[in-house]
């Protein structure tokens, strides 16, 4: 149905921007699209579905804890 990552264009780049660089921390800008590109080919991405939103991570964004209640549950994240 969707081709894989490695299949396309921009996945090839993403694998060897990954392959250089295995440290790298990826945001996909837009739409599901992006997201499921970088969550499809493995990198370490903020987007996503998260279950159980990683605390640490959230408390760099949101350090007072003044918007938990937005994401401290389950969503979808897209950066926009």
């Amino acid at each position: 149905m969707f081709e894989l990552p490695e299949d396309t264009k921009a996945g090839r780049a993403i694998e060897a921007i990954e392959a250089k660089d295995p440290d790298a921390q990826w945001v996909g800008v837009g739409t599901t699209v992006q997201t499921a590109m970088l969550v499809e080919s493995g990198v370490h991405a903020f987007n996503g579905v998260q279950t159980y939103p990683p605390e640490e991570m959230w408390r760099e964004i949101d350090p007072t804890g003044r918007y938990e209640d937005a994401w401290n549950r389950l969503a979808n994240v897209n950066w926009t």
